[in-house]
């Protein structure tokens, strides 16, 4: 059978998603349904605010992680490889071009295995039995670095509703406040010597020799 989507069938795609989507530029990637796509995975850039988002399955997650566990690698290579495509993404749309579809899935993928197989992906697993939800990445930009990440969580009450781009960038401050509040926090402890490079939008919560005031607030 030809599963083919026409470019109407996905500029109807596109409108549905948009509906639980609000404030992101929806493209239809592929040939996917989107039934059983009940989680979002989010992707910040916390020098840029580019911010991507991805739909998956909870299934499909867990599919991730029990392949990513079985690897043997340690979720900061999955986190790494989706951070070096962010930027690579982001560079292209610079340049005026689209990432390619190969480039945008190995980006979530390498995202999605990074979050569900952390720390925090193993705490929501065994916490409630599952990963469906709200999953962010946050990449730090640091000199000579591809960029440590940093992953969040969030619970989806009821149908998913996606986060919009603002409230992905809140969640992010938030969180954010609270790492660099705490003597312990890991996250403190990685980046808090390197002085990463982020976006006036985070004055109010992170030291003022980290703000790049050359980078647009969004």
């Amino acid at each position: 059978m030809n599963t083919a989507r026409t470019a109407a069938e996905k500029k109807f795609l596109a409108g549905l998603v948009e509906s639980v989507a609000p404030g992101w530029r929806i493209r239809i990637t592929d040939d996917g349904q989107l039934a059983g796509r009940d989680s979002g995975i989010y992707l910040l850039d916390t020098r840029t605010l580019w911010c991507g988002m991805s739909f998956m399955g909870s299934a499909e997650l867990e599919s991730v992680r029990m392949d990513g566990k079985a690897s043997g690698l340690e979720a900061a290579v999955f986190s790494s490889t989706a951070s070096r495509l962010m930027l690579e993404a982001q560079q292209a749309l610079a340049a005026g071009r689209t990432p390619d579809g190969d480039t945008e899935r190995d980006m979530y993928f390498s995202a999605a295995a990074g979050l569900v197989c952390s720390l925090t992906g193993d705490l929501v697993h065994d916490k409630l039995g599952g990963l469906h939800g709200h999953w962010i990445m946050l990449r730090y930009e640091i000199p000579g670095d591809h960029g440590p990440t940093r992953p969040l969580f969030a619970r989806s009450q009821g149908p998913l509703r996606l986060l919009s781009p603002e409230e992905v960038r809140r969640f992010a401050a938030t969180s954010m406040l609270t790492d660099l509040s705490n003597p312990d926090s890991a996250v403190r402890k990685i980046i808090g010597h390197r002085r990463p490079a982020l976006n006036p939008f985070f004055a109010h919560v992170a030291p003022v020799e980290w703000i790049d005031r050359t980078t647009p607030k969004d």
